[in-house]
């Protein structure tokens, strides 16, 4: 299946919809994170999308060749609070434990969507896990007990929450190359 970029919308197992913004570069789930946030918690779409986003993000910081190569550093948590700031959205962030960021991801909703932070971790030659990268999620709620996950990258994604910290978009075999953790980084809409 192919990957989607930009605006579009996206049903979930019940037939909610959500919209989602598909991340238009290697490194750009923090801005597209920031316009699902944003779309989200103002129930409307807005002009610019990702790109006017990206423009924020680099005048907190970011650069363009982070944002652009797939191994780049992106954007980081203080960047998009700054960045649904400028949107005049009040916001809060920190990192949480495992029990805090549960509580948050759990009375997260629609007009109250928080982006969550996940490291990706790799094996080396060695066979030893190593952090390999980050990404940005969103999460818009619960669906019974289910997370709704709005990924840049994945689409519509519903993780258990008792699978957390792990986070898995693909549902793959961890036995594979690659895992997902939350990192406890969150970035609420108030």
């Amino acid at each position: 299946m192919a990957r989607t970029i930009g605006q579009y919308i996206a049903r979930d197992s019940r037939g909610g919809s959500h919209v989602l913004w598909g991340q238009e570069w290697g490194s750009s789930c923090g801005p597209a994170s920031c316009f699902m946030a944003l779309c989200s918690a103002t129930q409307s779409t807005h002009g610019g999308g990702e790109a006017f986003m990206r423009a924020l993000a680099v005048k907190y910081g970011a650069t363009i060749m982070d944002m652009l190569d797939p191994k780049g550093a992106g954007t980081y948590v203080s960047q998009l609070k700054k960045i649904l700031e400028a949107n005049n959205l009040k916001v809060n962030s920190g990192q949480y434990i495992q029990a805090e960021y549960l509580s948050k991801i759990t009375a997260a909703s629609e007009l109250k969507p928080i982006i969550l932070h996940v490291n990706w971790y790799s094996r080396n030659d060695l066979k030893k896990w190593v952090r390999t990268g980050g990404h940005f999620v969103v999460s818009v709620g619960l669906l019974g007990s289910d997370a709704i996950i709005l990924d840049p990258w994945s689409g519509l994604v519903e993780i258990p929450v008792i699978a957390f910290p792990e986070y898995n978009p693909a549902q793959q075999s961890w036995s594979g190359p690659n895992i997902g953790l939350f990192s406890g980084w969150v970035v609420q809409v108030i």
